[in-house]
């Protein structure tokens, strides 16, 4: 079996703008998702970006990791809103802010990449979301 993609959309409580009103929880976000992906064997980030109420993000899945895909995306996700709620808390505890204490829901959408095509475009729907302006430009 050769590697798969899968295009996620994780989105927040609401689709509430929080991404545009809060940067740093933007940046937050970002940098809990390049670490993760970075620390996580046979899962990959491929392309990552923010919307004003939602990540989206391909990822690569080798081959022993995919007979039960979804499952292992949703733990990884499970794992990254955990990580951003601690983070997002720090963050807080030293200001009186409005801000939101639940960010993200809690179930993430995930559409399995069939074609290379298919692949192409959702790149390319990244990047054209990412050139919106006011999104994470952190990642590598």
């Amino acid at each position: 079996m050769k590697p798969q993609y899968f295009f996620v959309t994780l989105r927040t409580q609401g689709r509430k703008p929080f991404l545009g009103r809060y940067p740093e929880l933007e940046n937050i976000a970002g940098r809990t998702w390049t670490d993760l992906m970075k620390s996580l064997p046979g899962m990959q980030g491929d392309e990552f970006g923010t919307r004003r109420d939602s990540i989206i993000a391909l990822v690569r899945l080798e081959a022993y990791l995919q007979n039960d895909p979804e499952d292992t995306l949703q733990q990884a996700i499970e794992f990254f809103i955990n990580e951003c709620h601690r983070k997002w808390q720090l963050h807080n505890e030293s200001r009186a802010a409005d801000a939101p204490e639940e960010v993200w829901q809690t179930e993430a959408e995930i559409k399995h990449v069939q074609t290379a095509e298919e692949l192409t475009r959702f790149r390319e729907y990244i990047l054209q979301n990412m050139l919106g302006g006011g999104l994470y430009d952190g990642w590598e």
